[in-house]
């Protein structure tokens, strides 16, 4: 139940994916030679446990969850919002937003660095080298070296809902990549339910 201080403005349904976005980022050891640093660099970084969680996932718990699933955009007196879920698993009801997403993946609750900039964006894709004119809503795996392209690939498969547009670099992959190419942790529960809304 919100605080008082706090109205829905929407709800939006989830439908059931088709396919997951489950991905382990392997030891080092049994990476490919190619790609050993970027990951080395994923299994030191703050997103490590998301990418490496390996938890028991139980098929009814997870269709009772799309089934039921809602997805609130709430309003704060200072003007901003937040998503919060809501949905029902064994006829209980349960609701959750970005704190209790960044508990169970091991991040930070509070005190997160700011989400970069499109400036910042473009700055980050141009260091990167990235071969194609810097579109931030058009960046495609394809123009990037390998060894970023398998980056963004893990970052998307991990923390997106999508089934389809693969070769796409989402905005979220490449602010989950800045931030961690400058040692920043950045809210990621609250990017993973802007996902889901």
């Amino acid at each position: 139940m919100a605080p008082k201080s706090q109205t829905v403005s929407s709800s939006i349904p989830l439908t059931i994916p088709k396919e997951t976005n489950l991905l382990t980022i392997p030891s080092e050891a049994e990476a490919n030679p190619r790609y050993k640093c970027f990951v080395r660099f994923l299994n030191t970084s703050y997103l490590r446990q998301a990418l490496t969680l390996n938890p028991t996932l139980y098929v009814d718990v997870l269709e009772g969850f799309w089934r039921t699933a809602l997805v609130s955009t709430m309003a704060r007196e200072d003007g901003t919002s937040f998503q919060e879920v809501s949905c029902s698993i064994g006829g209980k009801q349960f609701q959750f937003g970005e704190r209790e997403i960044n508990e169970a993946l091991g991040f930070k609750v509070e005190g997160h660095d700011q989400e970069a900039t499109d400036a910042q964006i473009v700055d980050f894709m141009t260091f990167i080298r990235y071969a194609e004119e810097i579109d931030t809503g058009k960046l495609n795996k394809k123009f990037v070296r390998r060894e970023w392209s398998f980056l963004f690939d893990a970052l998307q498969k991990v923390f997106l809902c999508r089934k389809t547009g693969w070769d796409h670099i989402s905005h979220i992959a490449v602010k989950l990549a800045y931030s961690l190419a400058n040692n920043q942790e950045i809210n990621v529960g609250a990017i993973i339910l802007k996902e889901l809304a």
